[in-house]
Order: structure tokens, then C-alpha cells, then sequence
């Protein structure tokens, strides 16, 4: 019986065989190399348009199979050398195909994305794109995907805005482009638009709240794209003013697993503390300013009891690999980071999965899979007034005093309130947060030169927070605690098609188009309690005060069609147009249209040159917008709920709406150079841009007869020009030893060139902008927005202080002129003193005159 099975499966296999039709295979193998004969390891080798391919290994040597028909191209890539293309014609047997790789450092021959499913080689583009690999963003130690790319990108102004081991971090891309909503750039992780709110639930201060990239590991970058310019973000549209970075992470090749494990430890210190008060005396009576008696006093630097050492440590591995038509990347890690002030902490853990199927011979999907459990341990950096923060208080309080407890293990009250050292031991506050981010992108090749890509995305996270002041300290003898929690998801869809043909041999066109729907819900929840019972540090055990429970839902759909044209490949033109519209903004003025045009011209390409051996001219004309640039209802006068006579009532809120309101415009210029000399060892990329945002969005202060307090309006225009310079040498490349160097320098020269007017008197307004800010900021006419306009000093003509009778300085007064309020004329009475207004003058400018870097790689 056996014996028959054996010979029945046999037969029938053999008439398999008979029936199937034959597929040819060809085996490709060899190995790869730099110029000088030494093997580059992890090459991307790829047969053009498939997902045929391998990687290769420690010696350079790679092997694989594919069924393509002849002749086909084999597509060699590596990062920092030019990209290989290879003819085969073989479709059967072995072949054996060394290949030699020149020095790119310009990545001219990366393939970049410049929209949902847009992708094109960097040599083709009218615009500058700025990318930052696997390797620096790793080895930059960074907690934060954003801080990781300080440094590495012209044009972009990147800094922490606290000291917290997860502190939030500041991105603007050429420059602030918004005033009402921030300048946050539009982040993208394979294919998901993420949210990187800073969310603060509880009082702890702008100082302590994150960013939500702190959600995401480094480790698992691949690379990082950055879209500065509003024509090369014109395809994302409406979400676009503020620049895009797209952050692609790691695949699996086919190949044997590899497996990659990494430890790290870290030790941080505070660089640089505040001087302090050193003089051995004090004023007997510090308010009035004629009694010059004085006391000895001890004085105490507060900042030995804050600021100590902290130690990091990180833990990852990644298996990844691939066999036949699967590839695979997975990863997990642990972070704990203390911080540099006293008890404050962030821990993370983080697992992703990536995968990629090749389905049929025209269809490919890739699935991602990233999920992260965060805590931190945070101290508050001045969530109830300056005075309640350890470091901002520092600022204010006089340190004539021990912050040390007495015997009974309290606290002494400093100065006007509170005490450093009692926060940083006493204080809980600490926030946990579970997210979760997944993408599903299906590829589809059903004929020559055409693609479908459909990209699903969802991003979703939990984020509690929770704070405590505990009875009997000195800012908040009764204690205090709160809550917060909030849940946010976001949604994209997104399709694309495009058609890449040739008519002739000189001309290649390649026609886009696509859709995309985003949703956006949010939800919060907020409380607090006082008078907490001892012991008790929930909110049940004080007297509950209501917080907020706020709640929201926002759309967006939008379309676009983009055409690219090649003539010679050396000549590249492109036109673009999206159409876009919001739930956020009334029917009249949803509906958006945001055009490009970029145009590029390869006129010098010779890679083997020892001179110049590519120059490419490019410039750029487009246009994008803000539609998320106000709240979900902003635009309706909302009403709070209240009590009235024991019962529930609702009053109008003090904002007032306002129907007509419409998104701001970001309109931009762009023209720039890129050249590459000595054989591709050194590049050279220069952009100068002029942008216009018009309609800017900003809370206006009303007259009290129009019963609110202010109103969102389209108030003005401000403009960004600048120039970006980017220099980048392999100077030396050998098989142990590389040395590398890249010198980046930017200039942006802000000015807000109108602000319309409010009153009807034919004047532009001056307006007060942030929060925390002491009212000191504002957005001038004429001026770069967030200047300091402070009150000025008296002066006498020499320029000298001008003294009040007790001998002390005292503030200018006099007229300010209502057209320039940076022109003041001084007034004095009969004594010689000032008289009539206190006067304020522009004291100082926030925005840098350049950034600039150097950094060397080895």
C-alpha cells in the first residue's frame, strides 16, 4: 500500500513537471568594491523594479537568484557612493558581475520621498531635500529622534528646552512660519502621520513636558528625510508650512539572520551653572530703597542641592533577515535615563516588527509594527508660576537662606515662596504613556511602468499624568494633587498611482496622482484636590476641584496630481497641484489649492572628473498651507459650562468666533546649486529661499464692548529669507579606516512685514505673543517676529543713567510713535525728569543670525 502512494505521488509529480511551464533562473553573484579594491559590506543589490536581491557580506561577496527575463538591470546602492546600474542579459545559469563603487558624499543618486507613494532619485529634484542616515542618528546618543538631528540638517534651528532627561525639544525649519499654532514640521514614520504634541496635563511646566518622538527608538532609524521648502512639500499640502521630516525605519534583507545587540552607559553633568550672589551682606530693609543699612549674611548656592550627576544605561537587539519572498526586522530596547536634576528620570521600552511579502510577482506588503511603554519622573520647572519650579525659582529667590529641613523635617519658606531643594525631594510628578504606531502599505505593479501604493497608517497613545505637593510644604502648606489623562489617535489613507513611461529615446514622463483622508480624535480628562489629607495623594483625599474633559474630532481630505518630465536625463521639470480641505475651517473657506513648479538642470555630470564632476542647477516656485493652524471649534465662540443658583448653566466663552477666518499660505521661491568635485569625494549643495506667509492667524485683544476678550483673525504677513550652505568631504576611505567631514551654515533673516489693522485708525497693531514670556515678546511690523519689547531706561543725553531722587534708576517715559513703536521721544517735567508714559524699546531678537556646525566622522 505504501509502495502504491510512493509511486502515485511520484507519477503525479512527474506530470507536474510535464504541464508547468519551465521558469528560467539565473544566479547572480560577486563581490563589490570601493575604488581602492577594498570589499564594502551591507551593498544593497537589487534587481530595478523587483525585490529580487541580497546584501552584502563582511568580505563584500553577494549571491542570489531571480526569475526576471532578460535583459534586466541589477541596481547596486550604498550610502556615501554612487549608485551602480548593470545590464544583464543572461536568463539562466550563473553570472559573475564584480562591481566598483565610486564616492557620492551628495547622494545624488538616492532615491528620496517627496510625497505619500512620490518617490525620486535627489538628481532629479528642483528642491533641496536634506537626508541623515542610519549611523549618525544612532551614534548621537540622543534619547529623541529630533535631538538626534541637531547638526546635521542647514536650515534647521534644533534645541532642548529643558534639562530632563526626555525634555521637549524645539524643530523650525527656515525659520518661524506660523504664530498662532507653532512651528512644528509635519512628521511622517513609513507612511504614518504621527503626533508629536507636547501634552502638559499637569502643572509641571513647559520644562518637563516631551515631545511624543521620545516614544521612538534611534536605533530603529534607517534614515530620515527632511522637506524644508514649501515647493517641495507642496504634494503633502495643507499640513506642510511648517516642512515635513519623514523617518523611515530599518528592513529586513534576505540572507542569513543577523543579529545586532548594543549596550550603552552615559554620564551627564550640568555643562555651565548660573552665577549667584556672592556679596557677604544684605540690605536690612530690601523694600525701601533710601535705607542703605545693611546686615552680614552666609549666602547658599541653591544649585548644589539640585543639579547632580546622572547615569544612563541602554539596552537593544535586532534580528533581521529574509528568505525567498519574506523579509523580516525586529527589535526591542530598554532605556533608563536619570536626570541632571535630582529624582528625575525617563525609562522606555519598545518593541517594533517590520515585514515585507512579496505576494505575487506584482503586488508586494509590508506591514510595521511599533509599540513603546515610557515613564517619566519629572520635577516641576514652574507649572504654577516660576516660583514653584527647582530651576526657575533659582532665578528670583534670595539665597540668604539654608534650603535644608529642620529637625522635624520641614522645609524653610524662601524668599516670596516655595524652596528648591523641598521640590526636587518632596514633589512627585510623573507621567506613563503606551502607544502604539502601525502602517500597512500594499504595492502594486500590474503593468510596465505602472504603480499603485495604498498606505494605512494609525498612530494611538495613552498618556497619565499625575502630581503632588504634599501637605505642609512651603509653596503649598494644605498640599495639593492632580491628574490628567488623555488618549489620542490619528488616521491616514492614502493612495497613489503613478505612470512612469518614455516616448523616444530623450524623453521620460512621470504622471502622479493621488488621494488622502486624515482623521484626528482627542480626548482629556484633568482634576485636582486641595487640602489633602495627611498621607493621602490621591484626588479623593482633599477638596476636588473640576479640571477639564475636552474632547475633539478633526478631518482633512485632499487630492493632488504632480508631472515630471525628463529630456536627456539632464533636464527635469516638474508641476504640481493639490487640493485640500478641513473640518477646522467653514465651507467658504475649506477648500484649498496649493500649486508647484521645480525645474533642474544636470549640466556637468563625469564621475570619473578629478575636478568638477557634477553640476546641477535647480529652482523651485510652490506653495502650502496650514490647515491645522487653529483648534477643531476655534472658529465658533464655544460656551462653558457653569453654576448658576445651584443649577447648570453655560456663558460664552471670552474667545469670540470668527466664520471667515482662512488658513494661512506659505509662498516660496527657491534656487540653488549642487556640485560635486575631486571624483565624487567632495560636495558642495548652496539654496537661497525667499518665503511669504500671508493670513496669519493670531489671537486678537478686543474692545469690552464687543463683550469678548479676543478673537482669532488673519492679522498680516510675515516673510523668511535665507541661505543654506552645505559642505561634505571624504577625505579618507580605506578598509579600516574612514574619515569624513561635513561643514553646514545657515542664515534666516525673519521680518514681519504687515500687520493689518484692527482699529480702523489706518495703523498696524503691535501684539503681545507666547505664554511664560513675562510679556516681553511681540510681533512688531517691521521687526522679526518674538522680538523683546521691554520698558526702556531713563537716559541722560551722554547716555548715562538718568537717577530719581533716591539716587536709583527708573523707567523712560514719554511718546511713542503709533507707526514705528520702536521710535520713542522722551518727556521731561521741570525737575528734569520723566514724565508721561512708561515707554518700551526693542531690547533684544531671539532668532539667531546663523546656525552652523562642523562635525567629523570616523
Amino acid at each position: 500500500m505504501s509502495r502504491f502512494f510512493r509511486s502515485g505521488s511520484l507519477l503525479a509529480a512527474l506530470l507536474l513537471l510535464a504541464v508547468a511551464p519551465s521558469v528560467a533562473q539565473v544566479t547572480i553573484e560577486g563581490a563589490v568594491t570601493d575604488e581602492s579594491g577594498f570589499p564594502l559590506p551591507g551593498v544593497n543589490v537589487v534587481v530595478d523594479g523587483t525585490t529580487d536581491g541580497t546584501v552584502t557580506n563582511l568580505d563584500g561577496f553577494y549571491s542570489f537568484a531571480t526569475t526576471s527575463e532578460a535583459p534586466f538591470v541589477v541596481v547596486y546602492r550604498f550610502v556615501g557612493y554612487r549608485t551602480e546600474r548593470v545590464t544583464m542579459s543572461q536568463s539562466s545559469g550563473t553570472v559573475t558581475q564584480d562591481v566598483q563603487m565610486g564616492p557620492d558624499v551628495l547622494g545624488l543618486d538616492d532615491v528620496v520621498v517627496t510625497g505619500t507613494g512620490v518617490v525620486e532619485e535627489r538628481r532629479r529634484l528642483g528642491t533641496a531635500v536634506s537626508v541623515v542616515d542610519a549611523a549618525p542618528i544612532a551614534n548621537s546618543g540622543a534619547t529623541d529622534i529630533t535631538a538626534a538631528l541637531s547638526g546635521k540638517i542647514t536650515g534647521a534651528q534644533i534645541r532642548q528646552t529643558s534639562g530632563s532627561p526626555a525634555g521637549g525639544i524645539s524643530v523650525v525649519l527656515r525659520g518661524s512660519s506660523t504664530i498662532n499654532s507653532g512651528a512644528k514640521p509635519l512628521y511622517i514614520i513609513d507612511g504614518v502621520i504621527v503626533d508629536n504634541s507636547s501634552n502638559e496635563l499637569v502643572g509641571v511646566g513647559n520644562g518637563g513636558v516631551q515631545n511624543r518622538l521620545v516614544d521612538i527608538n534611534p536605533n530603529d532609524i534607517e534614515r530620515i528625510e527632511v522637506i524644508k521648502g514649501a515647493a517641495a512639500a507642496a504634494v503633502y499640502g495643507s499640513r506642510a508650512s511648517n516642512g515635513v521630516v519623514q523617518i523611515f525605519t530599518k528592513r529586513g534583507q534576505n540572507g542569513v539572520p543577523r543579529i545586532t545587540y548594543e549596550a550603552r552607559t552615559s554620564v551627564s553633568e550640568v555643562r555651565e551653572t548660573v552665577r549667584q550672589n556672592e556679596t557677604p551682606f544684605d540690605w536690612v530693609s530690601p523694600t525701601d530703597p533710601t535705607n542703605r543699612d545693611r546686615v552680614a549674611v552666609q549666602r547658599f548656592d541653591y544649585q548644589d542641592n539640585i543639579f547632580d550627576t546622572a547615569f544612563g544605561q541602554e539596552h537593544y537587539v535586532s534580528v533581521s533577515g529574509g528568505a525567498n519572498t519574506t523579509t523580516y526586522f525586529i527589535s526591542g530596547s530598554y532605556l533608563d535615563n536619570e536626570g541632571i536634576v535630582r529624582n528625575s528620570g525617563f525609562q522606555r521600552g519598545t518593541l517594533r516588527l517590520n515585514l515585507g511579502q512579496q505576494l505575487t510577482d506584482w503586488a508586494f506588503a509590508r506591514a510595521t509594527v511599533g509599540v513603546s511603554r515610557s515613564r517619566s519622573n519629572d520635577v516641576p520647572s514652574g507649572g504654577q508660576g516660576f516660583l514653584d519650579g527647582a530651576v526657575t525659582s533659582l532665578q528670583f529667590l534670595p539665597n540668604t537662606q539654608s534650603p535644608e529641613p529642620n529637625e522635624l523635617g520641614e522645609y524653610p519658606r524662601l524668599g516670596l515662596s516655595g524652596n528648591p531643594l523641598e521640590i526636587v525631594e518632596r514633589y512627585k510628578f510623573s507621567q506613563d504613556v503606551s502607544r502604539v504606531t502601525t502602517s500597512l502599505n500594499l504595492v502594486l505593479t500590474p503593468l510596465q511602468g505602472l504603480t499603485t501604493s495604498l498606505v494605512g497608517g494609525i498612530d494611538t497613545y495613552s498618556q497619565e499624568a499625575r502630581g503632588l505637593r504634599p501637605p505642609g510644604s512651603a509653596a503649598s502648606p494644605d498640599g495639593n494633587a492632580q491628574y490628567g489623562d488623555q488618549n489620542r489617535t490619528l488616521l491616514n489613507l492614502d493612495a497613489t498611482v503613478a505612470y512612469d513611461t518614455d516616448f523616444g529615446v530623450n524623453i521620460n514622463s512621470v504622471t502622479t496622482v493621488g488621494g488622502t483622508y486624515q482623521y484626528e480624535e482627542a480626548s482629556s480628562l484633568t482634576a485636582s484636590a486641595n487640602q489633602l489629607a495627611l498621607g493621602i495623594e490621591t484626588l479623593d483625599g482633599g477638596t476636588l476641584i473640576p479640571g477639564g474633559n475636552g474632547r475633539f474630532q478633526t478631518a482633512l481630505a485632499g487630492a493632488f496630481i504632480q508631472e515630471t518630465v525628463g529630456l536627456y536625463d539632464r533636464v527635469f521639470l516638474t508641476a504640481a497641484g493639490r487640493v485640500d480641505a478641513s473640518s477646522r475651517f467653514a465651507e467658504d473657506d475649506r477648500l484649498q489649492f496649493y500649486p508647484k513648479v521645480s525645474a533642474s538642470w544636470n549640466a556637468i555630470e563625469n564621475p570619473a572628473s578629478k575636478t568638477l564632476s557634477f553640476l546641477k542647477l535647480r529652482a523651485s516656485f510652490g506653495q502650502a498651507g496650514n490647515l491645522t493652524g487653529i483648534g477643531a471649534y476655534e472658529r465658533f465662540t464655544n460656551y462653558i459650562p457653569t453654576s448658576f443658583n445651584g443649577r447648570t448653566a453655560v456663558i460664552p466663552s471670552t474667545a469670540l468666533g470668527n466664520e471667515f477666518i482662512k488658513p494661512e499660505r506659505q509662498t516660496e521661491f527657491e534656487v540653488g546649486t549642487d556640485l560635486s568635485l575631486l571624483a565624487g569625494r567632495l560636495g558642495v549643495e548652496f539654496t537661497y529661499y525667499n518665503q511669504v506667509i500671508d493670513d496669519l492667524l493670531l489671537q486678537r485683544t478686543l474692545a469690552p464692548s464687543t463683550g469678548a476678550q479676543t478673537r482669532i483673525e488673519n492679522v498680516g504677513e510675515l516673510t523668511n529669507r535665507g541661505l543654506e550652505l552645505s559642505i561634505r568631504a571624504a577625505i579618507v576611505q580605506q578598509r579600516d579606516f574612514d574619515l569624513n567631514a561635513t561643514i553646514l551654515f545657515s542664515t534666516n533673516r525673519n521680518e514681519v512685514t504687515r500687520l493689518n489693522d484692527g482699529d480702523g485708525d489706518g495703523i498696524g497693531d503691535a501684539f503681545g505673543i507666547g505664554d511664560g514670556n513675562f510679556g516681553a515678546q511681540w510681533a512688531i511690523e517691521g521687526q522679526p517676529l518674538g522680538v523683546f519689547y521691554w520698558f526702556a531706561a531713563a537716559r541722560n543725553e551722554d547716555g548715562s543713567l538718568l537717577l530719581d531722587a533716591n539716587g536709583l534708576p527708573q523707567r523712560e517715559r514719554g511718546t511713542q510713535d503709533v507707526n514705528d513703536p520702536s521710535t520713542i521721544t522722551p518727556q521731561r517735567d521741570a525737575n528734569g525728569q520723566p514724565t508721561g508714559s512708561n515707554l518700551r524699546i526693542i531690547t533684544g531678537d531671539p532668532n539667531p543670525d546663523w546656525n552652523g556646525s562642523f562635525t567629523t566622522d570616523l
